[in-house]
């Protein structure tokens, strides 16, 4: 129960490093009342905690932003701890958060949720870590019927006031056609250290933000890569500008906690006090004349029948491909090999080609050596047999050494026995 009481107090105050040394003294404390095993990854558990909270002390800069160089002592016994034990740190996790960072001694997971997939009335999904990095996003994708087509402006109200938004420490937002301005201002976003605004009214959102006080954790704000949006006029392309280069000066200075959100009101006043930027012109070779409706929904018809026909011609021309190469298969088919037997069968042998003539089989063995061989191995006269391969010829000895390899004297080879005439006297007559 003490641990659970000292989690909680980390999970009150994740940016604060006190809990998570109190919990560090906990664990050495009472790593003696366990196996040993369990003791020594307590105590490393306990060390490690220490060194990430001195390392990410000493520098000025937050999480993902770039660290200045730590220790190196304290960084590399940070690392060995992590190889070591960190295996068996992250056991106490699901599987799905095994492989994120560590953030001060505790993990720290990425998830990139969905206004229909974000826990809208509990946060009990998100406090397994005391931190989260959080992509909350409606893609922008034709075929996706989830979709951001402007229909999230309920949602989103309801997750502004959802307590897994005390959960986040890192904070990302993508709408492309849902304003984010009222989630921006109404929102629970008391640990958000980082905020990235991928779309939103520009500059209503950055005012949103400077306007909401539960932002008295951000430090860092940046604006995403989908700023294209942003800049559909000449105007809105010079204050994107001007905001980028102001954003990247102040996140520079690692502002303390809570100091982005007024920095951020003068950004806005800044912003929207840019005049409207002088266009010169007419060019010569601008168009001197303006387009109708009704010539412009010609001009797209014609474009729309163009289209057509190009794809009619362009599908005829494919089936006539498939069909020729259908054609030229057709009579490159393999042949099927005619009979030679029947086309040589009443042709002499020697008038045969080579390649044709049949192999002729070997003539059969003198009948008097293979009774004299049966009558041998009927007997089971083995000795008798190795004597005759001793004393034969080279084709008598290799003729036994088929015969006592259990093979039948009709299937030795006639090449290896050459024909004489009567059998070798018997074994049993004297010399």
């Amino acid at each position: 129960m003490e641990e659970q009481a000292l989690y909680k107090a980390i999970l009150a105050s994740p940016h604060d490093d006190t809990p998570r040394l109190v919990y560090a003294d906990w664990l050495e404390e009472n790593a003696d009342l366990y196996p040993e095993v369990v003791a020594r990854t307590m105590r490393a558990r306990a060390e490690f905690i220490r060194i990430q909270c001195t390392i990410a002390r000493t520098g000025p800069a937050g999480w993902r932003q770039a660290q200045e160089n730590p220790d190196p002592t304290l960084a590399r016994r940070e690392r060995r701890l992590r190889f070591t034990h960190g295996q068996k740190w992250r056991r106490a996790v699901p599987v799905s958060l095994a492989s994120s960072p560590f953030d001060r001694g505790f993990l720290r997971p990425y998830r990139a949720l969905t206004p229909i997939t974000f826990p809208l009335t509990t946060d009990e999904p998100l406090r397994v870590a005391p931190l989260w990095d959080i992509h909350l996003y409606a893609s922008d994708w034709h075929n996706d019927p989830h979709a951001d087509r402007g229909q999230y402006d309920h949602l989103l109200n309801t997750i502004a006031q959802s307590p897994a938004l005390e959960r986040i420490g890192w904070l990302k937002v993508s709408f492309f056609h849902t304003s984010t301005t009222n989630f921006l201002l109404t929102g629970r976003f008391y640990n958000v250290e980082t905020l990235v605004l991928n779309y939103g009214p520009f500059p209503e959102v950055l005012a949103a933000v400077a306007a909401n006080e539960s932002f008295r954790s951000l430090r860092y704000v940046s604006l995403g890569n989908d700023t294209r949006i942003w800049t559909g006029q000449p105007r809105s392309t010079i204050q994107i500008a001007s905001t980028m280069v102001q954003l990247v000066e102040a996140n520079r200075r690692h502002r303390p906690y809570g100091g982005m959100r007024l920095e951020l009101g003068k950004i806005a006043l800044t912003v929207t006090n840019i005049p409207d930027p002088t266009i010169p012109g007419p060019f010569p070779w601008a168009p001197t004349e303006v387009l109708d409706v009704r010539q412009t929904q010609r001009v797209v018809e014609e474009h729309r029948q163009d289209r057509n026909l190009h794809t009619g011609l362009l599908l005829y021309v494919l089936i006539f491909i498939a069909i020729a190469l259908a054609v030229m298969s057709k009579d490159r088919a393999v042949k099927p090999r005619p009979n030679t037997d029947a086309v040589f069968r009443n042709t002499p042998y020697d008038s045969l080609p080579l390649v044709l003539k049949p192999t002729p089989l070997p003539p059969p063995l003198p009948e008097s050596l293979l009774k004299y061989l049966e009558q041998l191995k009927g007997k089971g006269q083995l000795s008798e047999l190795w004597q005759l391969h001793q004393e034969g010829s080279p084709a008598q000895k290799e003729a036994i050494r088929l015969l006592l390899a259990n093979k039948e004297p009709s299937q030795i080879p006639a090449k290896l026995l050459p024909e004489i005439a009567p059998p070798p006297r018997s074994v049993n007559d004297p010399k």
